[in-house]
């Protein structure tokens, strides 16, 4: 007898009147994308944006919750959050070591402010591990991670169609603009969109995590409308396909590769359709695209950015070759040396080869916890979900291939909470036999807001 597995989620977030873990990374997600990345606040000094001020209170909150548990770090640890730790115990020994023996003068308060960022970041990381209390408000966060997406792409679409920038005309007291206002990019003759972000690249990297996510979502949380679940999925791919960006388009690619076998099989026809589709409308409405699209694959061994991207290789080796395990510091390549395209040659150069392995080990290890979800608890939601994350992080991952990621904003502050992401999904299986509930005496991270709070 044949069985077929439903694919349907449909759960219930009862958490309304509570601030947790999903409210404080929802506004974190805010502090990142709706401030655009050329506005900064003087006040924080080379710290610049809210986000990351955020992010130092995420660690600070972290650290309080910890002291409250009577559970021991080891009995909640997982893979994701062990390969987490290794990677920031490479970050630290790696300043304490370039401080030891001496920095330039200049780089010494860059490299105290690469650190606090670095300690930002993972403090959003272990908010997302520890705090996302079950899955139903997991994929709360994954909801609203889409919408960020969708709201992103909605302005990268608008600037393409306008050729403005439009968001040069946002003015918040107590920000003071930088050399990007108004900047706008251009390849082949097409606007490149940015949307809030720094660079195309930046943008790119946005849809690359985002778009496999909402493209699993669209199929299995069937608990929504039709148009609040493929919405989301037509604007973040007709924005990639037009975002004039070879690491977007590989990115997309692949994590639309590794999402296909989740979904069912008498779907997967229909989706490839509506791709061929939406390839269809982007050659038929913009004139042009085609070829420009076609310039960027075939043409790449003639193109200055990728010229350097390979000339870089061999500098950064021997850059790198000079303190090999733990390189030469955070932010150790000012803005007069080499460029480096690459984010994994980047942390080469200051972290070393212990840091690189460390952070490397850390993407691969998120990455393949949801397909070992996936096998290991056999119903629906982790069946859909984990991979779905885990093809997010790897088509990301993808684009820091192709540029200097963890040097922007957003790039980095999407990578760290999809790698928290990841490290709740093990922690929320890890609880119990089904993969419901948490494992703290206490409970998760959380702040009662109103006492009417329920269902």
């Amino acid at each position: 007898m044949k069985t077929t597995l439903s694919y349907k989620i449909d759960l219930k977030d009862k958490s309304r009147g509570t601030f947790d873990a999903v409210s404080f990374l929802t506004i974190y997600m805010v502090l990142l994308c709706a401030i655009p990345s050329y506005l900064s606040l003087p006040v924080l000094g080379s710290l610049g944006k809210p986000s990351v001020l955020w992010g130092l209170l995420g660690i600070a909150w972290w650290l309080y919750f910890r002291l409250q548990l009577v559970t021991s770090l080891a009995a909640v640890s997982n893979q994701v959050k062990i390969a987490a730790f290794l990677f920031i115990s490479s970050v630290l020994l790696t300043f304490a070591i370039t401080n030891l023996v001496g920095q330039p003068s200049h780089l010494t308060t860059t490299s105290q402010s690469s650190l606090l960022r670095a300690l930002s970041w993972t403090g959003v990381m272990l908010v997302a591990m520890d705090g996302i209390p079950d899955r139903q408000r997991l994929l709360s966060l994954l909801r609203r991670i889409v919408l960020v997406g969708a709201l992103m792409s909605l302005l990268g679409l608008t600037q393409f169609l306008t050729k403005q920038p439009i968001i040069d005309v946002l003015d918040f007291p107590g920000f003071v603009a930088d050399d990007n206002l108004g900047a706008i990019f251009d390849r082949g003759g097409f606007i490149r969109s940015s949307a809030t972000a720094a660079h195309p690249l930046e943008y790119g990297a946005v849809l690359c995590f985002t778009l496999p996510l909402a493209f699993v979502l669209a199929h299995v949380d069937l608990s929504r409308g039709v148009l609040r679940r493929w919405l989301p999925v037509a604007l973040i791919g007709f924005a990639a396909a037009i975002s004039m960006s070879r690491s977007a388009m590989i990115g997309i690619a692949l994590g639309i590769l590794l999402v296909i076998p989740v979904i069912p099989a008498h779907l997967r026809m229909r989706a490839t359709l509506g791709a061929i589709g939406l390839g269809a409308v982007v050659v038929f409405t913009i004139p042009g695209m085609l070829g420009t699209i076609r310039g960027l694959f075939l043409g790449i061994s003639a193109e200055p950015s990728s010229v350097s991207r390979i000339d870089s290789f061999g500098e950064a080796l021997v850059i790198a070759l000079h303190n090999p395990f733990f390189g030469q510091g955070l932010s150790a390549l000012g803005p007069t040396e080499i460029i480096l395209d690459n984010q994994f040659l980047l942390l080469l150069v200051e972290l070393g080869f212990i840091g690189v392995a460390t952070f490397a080990f850390l993407v691969l290890t998120a990455i393949s916890i949801g397909w070992i979800l996936a096998r290991k608890y056999r119903d629906s939601y982790w069946r859909s979900i984990g991979p779905a994350v885990s093809s997010s992080i790897a088509s990301g991952a993808s684009s820091f291939l192709f540029f200097d990621g963890l040097s922007f904003a957003i790039a980095a502050g999407f990578m760290f909470l999809f790698l928290g992401t990841a490290g709740s999904m093990a922690r929320i299986c890890a609880s119990s036999r089904d993969g419901r509930t948490v494992p703290y005496d206490t409970g998760p991270l959380e702040v009662e807001v109103n006492s009417k709070s329920g269902g």
